[in-house]
């Protein structure tokens, strides 16, 4: 009987030392896993503010916009809804659409979602809601 119990205990510990094995892999594959998404993240949001950086230090009409949309402190839909606007109302320089409330007015025909949104832009950059 005491071999039968050595040789079950021996077996417990080989069952264990495997799963640890097992465990250890495991663990080091979740590991690297997660450095590989925080090394993903970090490249995305450097890449992000080098690209903006690089467009706003041009002399360009798209520079002047970034750089007053960086002024104006304005998120990415707002940056995208002003653009917008600018292109639809023709403008050869989308940095006018920041001193012309009309740019942004003339935006009529959008989804109610976006109107919302262009009447905080709007009361953002003119402090109030023009045309009313």
């Amino acid at each position: 009987m005491p071999f039968f119990a050595l040789i079950a205990s021996v077996d417990l510990v080989a069952i264990s030392s495997r799963s640890m094995s097992s465990l250890s892999k495991n663990l080091e594959l979740i590991v690297w896993v997660a450095i590989g998404i925080a090394g993903l993240w970090a490249a995305l949001h450097y890449w992000g503010r080098y690209r903006d950086r690089i467009l706003r230090s041009g002399d360009s009409p798209q520079s002047l916009f970034l750089e007053l949309c960086h002024v104006h402190r304005l998120s990415r839909l707002e940056r995208t809804l002003l653009m917008q606007a600018a292109t639809a109302a023709k403008l050869a320089e989308p940095a006018v659409a920041f001193v012309n409330p009309q740019v942004l007015g003339a935006m009529k025909g959008s989804a109610s979602a976006d109107a919302q949104e262009r009447r905080v832009l709007m009361e953002k950059l003119f402090g109030r809601e023009s045309g009313k």
